[in-house]
């Protein structure tokens, strides 16, 4: 049954070397850099199990988003529903063992979202 689905490709573009530089510059969004993929935050997320696929959903799990983040790949950070359907409980950030701040994470890479937003604007693309 796997073998003959198609697998969903995720666009993307390269690396985005002042998206990165711009998590590191507070507090809560430097910590993203001492995630390790365990998936505690994902598996603790209350979002993540109202769903049945949460994948299909949301696109990107917590612990996938972060991923991004650590990659410096600022269109599938950003481009998640998962970001936006954050209730903001903090689940993910009590459990984490390395101590990333996901939630604080995910507020600063929300704010990152509008500011690049607010820029194409400007600019008129």
């Amino acid at each position: 049954d796997l073998v003959g689905s198609a697998d969903k490709v995720l666009s993307h573009r390269p690396e985005d070397a002042r998206f990165k530089s711009s998590l590191v510059l507070s507090e809560q969004g430097r910590t993203f850099s001492l995630c390790f993929a365990c998936k505690t935050c994902t598996a603790s997320c209350p979002v993540v199990r109202n769903y049945e696929n949460p994948g299909e959903a949301l696109g990107l799990m917590p612990h996938q988003i972060i991923h991004a983040s650590v990659l410096g790949f600022r269109d599938l950070a950003l481009g998640s529903n998962m970001l936006w359907a954050c209730l903001g409980c903090y689940q993910c950030q009590e459990f984490c063992p390395q101590g990333v701040r996901v939630t604080d994470v995910f507020y600063e890479l929300k704010n990152l979202a509008v500011r690049y937003s607010r820029e194409r604007l400007h600019k008129g693309e």
